[in-house]
């Protein structure tokens, strides 16, 4: 189920000015509406296992849904298999991720020394703005880069711009909840499930950013995740790490490779195994353990295989009876394709005739 949420974006219209929200608390109030007239329509659904799953801003929308969610199951007034959430490229702590934009710039090869120094000094006065609680000149400040296009001008005059219904802007009203967050009450307050992903090439929530909240937050786990080490992931047999994972009891961090603010469509093949480990390990029958598998989008986790083989960088040899060789290598497959038959007295046969040759020239 995809949600265009807060009401007043997308699809998830009000009728008056008064129904758009000002605040995680409502929106969250707004979700949990949401779920449960979906399950009245539903009923199916609250014997589905129930995850969330949101990026960006999102994110910090998704914990407080998840807390009111969660409360709402005690309670009694929603009936449903509630395991865990996913928070993507997160805007958990806004000053955590523009205190390290410089290093992660200058590090990454985009600025140099004076550019470090000058985003060094832009994110202090970002932080001595936000101690101010001065969030007017932050938020409404001229942006010199679109002087010249009067065209917005034009726009926003306009009656029927200010009266339609996506125009949901609430100026003057940022609460200080903006920037701030129940960051491990899902953590001490719920059983759920909880996982971070973060793509180590974003730069608005940079990893190091992310991983400096994490590190501040407090939870009776946090000493056996410190202690876990980070392990690798591969999403097939033959390829290069595709992400790492550092996962302890309920809680989970994903760093992913070759991937900006968007996983899913930067990185879609990691970005489904991901799902597919997340999933896994919240399932009734699930083995502690880190999938470390190079089989992809596999389910199992497999930590003994990581543990056996540290330092493996091709799959096992096995053997390729087509062809009475033993090997690891992609030549296994192809073995496979030329050693097929086909009869070509049928039309999947003669089409598959064709790539024998094709096949045979592969090998």
């Amino acid at each position: 189920m995809f949600v265009d949420n807060p009401v007043g974006t997308g699809y998830s219209y009000v009728d008056s000015y008064s129904d758009l929200t000002v605040d995680n608390a409502q929106i969250a109030s707004d979700l949990v509406v949401l779920v449960k007239e979906a399950f009245k329509v539903n009923p199916d659904m609250e014997k589905m296992p129930f995850y969330v799953y949101a990026e960006s801003y999102g994110g910090k929308m998704t914990v407080d849904f998840a807390l009111a969610f969660d409360q709402a199951i005690k309670n009694g007034e929603v009936v449903s298999d509630f395991r865990g959430v996913a928070l993507g490229d997160s805007w958990i702590s806004p000053m955590d991720s523009v205190n390290t934009w410089g290093m992660f710039l200058y590090q990454m090869g985009f600025v140099n020394i004076e550019g470090l120094q000058k985003v060094d000094a832009a994110a202090l006065k970002t932080q001595q703005a936000v101690d101010a609680g001065r969030w007017t000149p932050l938020t409404n400040g001229a942006t010199l880069s679109l002087s010249s296009w009067t065209w917005l001008t034009t726009l926003i005059s306009t009656t029927y711009w200010l009266k339609t219904t996506y125009t949901g802007t609430k100026q003057n009203r940022i609460p200080v909840t903006f920037l701030s967050c129940q960051k491990s009450f899902l953590l001490t307050e719920t059983n759920l499930h909880v996982s971070v992903f973060t793509g180590n090439l974003d730069l608005i929530c940079d990893t190091p950013g992310t991983y400096r909240w994490i590190e501040n937050m407090e939870w009776p786990g946090k000493p056996n995740f410190t202690a876990t080490n980070t392990v690798p992931i591969y999403i097939s047999a033959y390829s290069a790490p595709a992400a790492f994972v550092q996962k302890s009891g309920q809680f989970s961090v994903y760093t992913i490779l070759r991937s900006g603010h968007m996983v899913p469509i930067d990185a879609p093949e990691m970005a489904l195994k991901m799902i597919d480990m997340i999933t896994a390990s919240t399932s009734k029958n699930y083995t502690p353990g880190i999938d470390v598998s190079r089989g992809a989008h596999s389910p199992k986790e497999t930590e003994e295989v990581a543990k056996a083989n540290p330092k493996t960088k091709k799959a096992a040899p096995r053997k390729a009876k087509q062809t009475g060789k033993s090997t690891g290598t992609p030549n296994t497959a192809r073995a496979k394709v030329v050693a097929a038959r086909p009869n070509p007295a049928t039309p999947t046969g003669k089409r598959l005739s064709k790539l024998v040759p094709i096949a045979k020239a592969l090998h």
